[in-house]
This record gives C-alpha cells, structure tokens and sequence, in this order.
C-alpha cells in the first residue's frame, strides 16, 4: 500500500515537472540570474545530486528559484556567475535554468 501511494505521489510530481517544462518552452520569458548558492546531495542509493539557488528580478519583484542540474554544469558554474533562466512571465517562480542539461521541474 504505502508503495502504491510513493508510486502515486511520484508521478503527481513528474507529471507536474513536465507540464511546467513544456509551458516554459510554448510561453516562457529569457532573462538572466545570479548564482547565489550550490549544493550535493549525497545518497548512497542514489549517488550525487547538484543543484543551482539562483535570484533574479522580474517587475521589480525579486526572486530566488533552484534547480537540479547534471554534474557538468554544477561544475562550469560559480556562485556570483550569471546564469540564463526561462521564466514564466504569469508566474514568475516558475523558472528553468535555461540549459539543455537540466532536470525538469
């Protein structure tokens, strides 16, 4: 039971994820980022995961996102470094590190 419920709750989520990714691509706005932190979570099921936390401005309304993101551009990136995002200009906290190398949201 409580697999059938994890099961559940993980495609409400990756369902979800790819709805948003697909209204970046049709609707969404290029602007620019800051990298204001970075992480790794370790698992030792799971391995590595990287992320970026990134703060950006859209109409005078600040912003601060993260996404996880692979390895190579986790190491390419600093923090400070400026950073393309797709932002969804009706909602702003939906936002994608614009990369071909990310996970969707």
């Amino acid at each position: 039971m409580i697999l059938i419920i994890a099961a559940s709750i993980f495609y409400i989520v990756y369902r979800n994820s790819l709805k948003n990714s697909k209204l970046l691509q049709r609707s969404g706005t290029n602007i620019e980022a800051v990298i204001i932190e970075k992480d790794i979570s370790s698992s030792d099921e799971y391995g590595d995961k990287y992320y970026i936390r990134y703060q950006f401005t859209y109409h005078n309304e600040s912003f601060i996102e993260e996404n996880r993101v692979f390895e190579e551009l986790y190491d390419r990136k600093e923090v400070n470094d400026t950073i393309s995002i797709r932002i969804l200009p009706e909602n702003p906290k939906i936002s994608q590190i614009k990369s071909s190398r990310v996970f969707p949201r």
